[in-house]
This record gives structure tokens, sequence and C-alpha cells, in this order.
């Protein structure tokens, strides 16, 4: 690989890992929009896989509460599972493309809506009600598009949890989809050693900023924390339609 396009892989685990610090989401999908613009997504899908695993990690540490907020959610993450299975079926046999601009638009419009009316929340029996199907959805979505974002996130966000209970919960999230994709793609036939290699070498930069983004969430309160996530959002969406 060239020495100009390492830089550029670089560069696009900086930004995301950076991005992933301060909001606790969007690595895969800032890094891949950012690596569609040199890379092909068959290459860059290895290259982001193993950073996005460790970003996860590192945040989930940094947030705490993991128990507590397994025992929360266990039944979104159970419901999770088959969805992944679902997306990846789908992924083989129909046009990702679509799926995946329909998603950006999606983002787009949800993280404007949120922007527009910041005291929007989910009951606690609706909530209760919703963890199943929301599990089963995110699943199928990232298994499709590689993007795990919705409907978890729009979803927590209304729950108002605290910013540390949102990111593990998220993130918890966010590991037991790729821990199934990592696995889906080997089957598929797109992980190989030498991009697993750059991807590895990889998550000591991811590591730093990530770091660095962390440090800036703690100082941010409730209200900038939430109006950041939609920021980052609305981000995603036009990343997701643009570089479709």
């Amino acid at each position: 690989m060239e020495t100009t396009t390492l830089i550029y892989i670089l560069l696009s685990y900086s930004a995301a890992g950076f991005i992933k610090g301060i909001s606790g989401l969007g690595f895969s999908t800032v890094c891949l929009g950012i690596m569609a613009n040199f890379l092909e997504l068959t290459t860059a899908i290895p290259l982001v896989v193993l950073p996005s695993m460790a970003s996860c990690m590192l945040v989930m540490m940094e947030a705490g509460h993991f128990k507590e907020t397994v025992r929360q959610f266990s039944i979104m993450y159970l419901f999770t599972i088959p969805g992944i299975l679902l997306g990846l079926w789908l992924l083989v046999t129909t046009e990702s493309s679509l799926a995946k601009s329909v998603l950006g638009v999606v983002l787009g419009i949800y993280g404007v809506w949120g922007l527009l009316n910041p005291t929007f929340k989910l009951s606690g029996s609706l909530a209760r009600t919703l963890r199943g199907p929301i599990g089963l959805l995110t699943g199928t979505i990232h298994g499709l598009t590689g993007a795990a974002v919705v409907p978890v996130v729009p979803y927590l966000l209304a729950l108002n949890l605290r910013s540390d209970i949102f990111v593990q919960a998220v993130n918890i999230s966010f590991v037991m989809s790729s821990i199934i994709v990592i696995i889906g793609l080997g089957q598929l036939g797109f992980l190989d050693l030498p991009l697993l290699a750059v991807s590895i070498a990889g998550t000591l930069p991811v590591a730093l900023v990530v770091r660095m983004g962390v440090m800036m969430r703690k100082r941010l309160s409730g209200d900038q924390f939430r109006t950041i996530i939609l920021v980052v959002l609305v981000g995603l969406g036009v990343n997701l339609i643009l570089f479709t």
C-alpha cells in the first residue's frame, strides 16, 4: 500500500476517532465515508473493523455502568442478533446502496427534527415495549448498511439518559453488532490479512484521539451533549447520501 494512501487512512481514523470520543458514536460511518473517496468499500470495510471495535471498547471503559446498562437493555441486545443475520442476508441478496441513501435521509431528518424539538421523550411503558423491535431493526440496518445508529440512537436519546449511560448503551450495541458483522465479512471473503495488519496498527492513533474526544465530552452539559449527538446524526446522514 502506498505511503500517501496510508496517510489518508490515518487521517480518516483520526477524524472518526475524535467524533467517536466526543459523541460516543459514528466511527465506522464517518471512516467509511471518508475512505470511499480513495478506496473501494470492499477494501475500506476490513480497515475499519478493528479500530471501530477498539474505539467502542475505549469509550465503554470510560463510560462505566456496564452491568447496569446490560440489565436495563438486555431485551434490545438479544433482538439485535437475529436482526444482524437478516441484514447480512439482505446485503448479499439486494442492492445496499439504496438502503444507505434511505438511511442517510432518515438520519438527517431525525437530527434536524430533534434539534427543533429538544423536549421529545418516550414514556416508560412505551420505551419498554419498543426494546425488542428497536434491537431487531437496528441489527437489520447494521447488517445491510454497515451503520448501527438507527433506530437505537434516536430511541436512547428519547429516554433522556445520562450521557455516560447513553454512551455505554450505544456502544454495547455497536460491539455486539460488530462481532457478528466481522464473522459475516469473513464468510463473504472481505477480510484480508494485509488490510487487517493496517487495521491493527491503526488502533493506537485511534485510541489517542478517542481519549481526546472523551475528555472534551466530560466538560459538556446534558443539553450540549444532546445537541452534539443530533448534529453528528445529521452529518452521518449527509455522509451516507453523498458517499453511497
